[in-house]
């Protein structure tokens, strides 16, 4: 083995810990990102638009001392897919706006007669434990992700 060659492995060992998290971290996303396709769209607001659930993350430090955050984005519909909602009451909504007329707008859903203008009892959701199975999975293949980088460093 040449100096040059050993150098470059100690310089690759040197940048394991950093270049370890990086990977590990991008398997931990695109894990998030394939439990959240499965789940499908969630309904997000007041408007009830549909929201597609992402993850991202953040990695701070240098050295030896490096940490990496993993989260799903938008964190509110990541919580209902997996601790569920409570029964709660969707209130009549009333339309907005400066100088129109104050109406009131009608839920509006697949199965129902017509539309509907009175506040409706929503009896919960049971959760499907999305973030759960992201943990599950990401406990198996982040120590893969670290072996491979260690098996890049010392090549």
């Amino acid at each position: 083995m040449s100096t040059a060659s050993l150098a470059r492995t100690l310089d690759a060992l040197a940048e394991l810990p950093r270049t370890g998290m990086l990977d590990a971290t991008k398997v931990v996303e695109r894990i998030a990102r394939e439990v959240g396709a499965s789940v499908g769209p969630v309904a997000l607001g007041k408007r009830g638009r549909r929201t597609k659930l992402d993850a991202v993350s953040r990695i701070r430090g240098s050295g030896n001392q490096i940490e990496a955050t993993v989260w799903g984005k938008p964190t509110g519909p990541w919580v209902w897919v997996t601790s569920g909602t409570k029964p709660h009451t969707i209130p009549k909504a009333r339309g907005r706006g400066r100088g129109k007329a104050r109406t009131t707008r009608y839920l509006k859903a697949g199965g129902y007669e017509h539309p509907i203008g009175v506040p409706v009892h929503h009896p919960g959701a049971s959760g499907r434990g999305a973030w759960h199975k992201v943990v599950q999975r990401a406990q198996v293949e982040v120590p893969k992700a670290f072996q491979d980088a260690v098996r890049k460093a010392i090549r």
